[in-house]
């Protein structure tokens, strides 16, 4: 049994894009685990998959509305959180765009690549401000910020998907600057690659399942220490370059 698996009953995870996917998944497995789970998502009327696990796990798991696209939502969901417990042990950034429609340069439109930096990279810094001060009040807590080998700038990269590359590179900055500013802390920031992941966004050609990219995800999360803290970590555990 892992040390994490010991103390179930202390953790609060906070999810956002929690009503599929990755999201979805690993709310699920988080409630298995006897946590807190505060799963954000846009719409929660239309989440029927999270609304049935809210109803299975009903004393440990809230759906709040959280609209990444608006500082609002944001900020209102972080203020729930800080409702339900004065520490926050897990903020999981796991909202993610992307628009498959503009593959090439000569496709590229302003309007997708400002959403995808709106949300997979603006998203996750506000939200961390917000949720700050009930971090910093966990014995350890984890920022985990689920980004791509795609925003890695030392891996081969194909000349696609401009959008979705530059604001996951954006994310794996604002990992590394933020590991920074808190390396005295008690908190652990991690930017973390599932893999290819068969998921509505991966497809269902990809390689890695849902359920096994979710273990790897919350095993590295819950077992990094402060020297892996600024990182890109794949699911396995490997370290990828930024």
């Amino acid at each position: 049994m892992h040390k994490h698996d010991q103390e179930n009953e202390q953790k609060l995870v906070a999810i956002t894009g929690a009503n599929r996917g990755l999201g979805l998944a690993m709310s699920v497995r988080c409630a298995a685990l006897g946590w807190s789970v505060i799963a954000g998502c846009r719409r929660p009327s239309e989440a029927t998959d999270l609304q049935r696990l809210a109803q299975k796990h009903i004393a440990s798991v809230d759906i709040v509305e959280c609209d990444v696209l608006s500082e609002a939502s944001i900020v209102q969901f972080a203020a729930k959180v800080a409702v339900a417990r004065p520490h926050l042990d897990l903020l999981v950034n796991n909202a993610g765009y992307l628009d498959r429609s503009d593959p090439r340069l000569d496709d590229a439109k302003s309007v997708s690549v400002t959403t995808a930096f709106q949300v997979n990279a603006l998203a996750p810094l506000l939200l961390t401000r917000e949720l700050l001060p009930q971090l910093r009040a966990a014995p350890m807590s984890r920022i985990a910020n689920i980004s791509s080998a795609m925003g890695c700038l030392g891996l081969e990269q194909r000349p696609d998907s401009y959008g979705y590359r530059m604001s996951k590179a954006a994310l794996n900055m604002f990992t590394v600057n933020l590991a920074s500013e808190l390396a005295s802390t008690n908190i652990v920031v991690l930017a973390l690659h599932p893999g290819w992941v068969k998921t509505d966004m991966g497809g269902t050609v990809a390689p890695v399942h849902v359920e096994d990219a979710v273990a790897g995800l919350l095993e590295q999360m819950m077992t990094a220490d402060k020297g892996r803290s600024g990182r890109i970590v794949r699911y396995d555990g490997m370290l990828l370059p930024y």
